[in-house]
């Protein structure tokens, strides 16, 4: 099985041996960056919901469409390659905004429960050895009625920046770290779209600029 899809039957066994108390974070390691304290986000979250997903909004980085599941081809496609009943959703699933499934976050008691449902998504896949599913297997669940009514689902850029959609509001890089409306952003994902990070400096923007489909005086990204 590919490392996107196996990974989630490594955090069923992780989640096993842990506290149901405990508060976890399941994260991609290669492209995202905890700005702040990781055990003062938890806090913040364990207060108001057990599960929380972090939606990519607003439009895509690379066409400046919206990023609800129906106006993505991609999601669409990996969407075809597994199976869900529409009445587990009380809205139309494409009708959604596309959460990211490289960060997300809960008590264990429940994100083991929620991961063990990712599994069975991927699981019943007959493409499973061969076609990235991860991503489709964190939002079937995460927005089922089965786990709506105790989980926080956080636009783009207030907890998390995934920078695969532009959020709304004014974006700054100052001295290495990411700012959305004068606030340090407390996870940053994917910055390697825009540029690269090191220990020294920090996040470098070289590749392109950011929010170039909400800010008419920045260069157009013809990339």
């Amino acid at each position: 099985m590919i490392p996107h899809n196996l990974r989630h039957f490594y955090y069923k066994k992780i989640l096993s041996e842990l506290p149901d108390d405990d508060f976890v974070f399941l994260v991609d390691s290669r492209d995202l960056i905890f700005q702040k304290s990781s055990e003062s986000i938890a806090r913040e979250l364990a207060d108001s919901a057990d599960l929380h997903f972090f939606d990519e909004g607003d439009v895509y980085f690379k066409n400046g469409k919206e990023q609800r599941i129906k106006d993505s081809p991609t999601t669409l496609y990996w969407l075809n390659l597994v199976s869900f009943n529409d009445k587990d959703f009380v809205t139309p699933l494409v009708d959604e905004m596309i959460l990211n499934g490289g960060c997300f976050a809960g008590r264990v008691k429940y994100m083991r429960k929620y991961n063990l449902a990712v599994c069975e998504v991927i699981e019943k896949s007959k493409y499973k050895y061969d076609e990235i599913l991860d991503q489709v297997a964190t939002i079937i669940p995460a927005y089922s009625k089965t786990f709506r009514e105790i989980s926080c689902y956080h636009r783009n850029g207030k907890l998390v920046l995934n920078m695969c959609g532009i959020a709304k509001g004014k974006f700054q890089l100052v001295d290495g770290k990411c700012f959305m409306d004068g606030e340090l952003i407390p996870i940053v994902h994917q910055y390697d779209r825009f540029g690269e990070y090191n220990e020294l400096n920090g996040i470098n923007i070289s590749k392109r600029p950011y929010q170039v489909y909400h800010s008419s005086n920045q260069e157009e990204d013809s990339r």
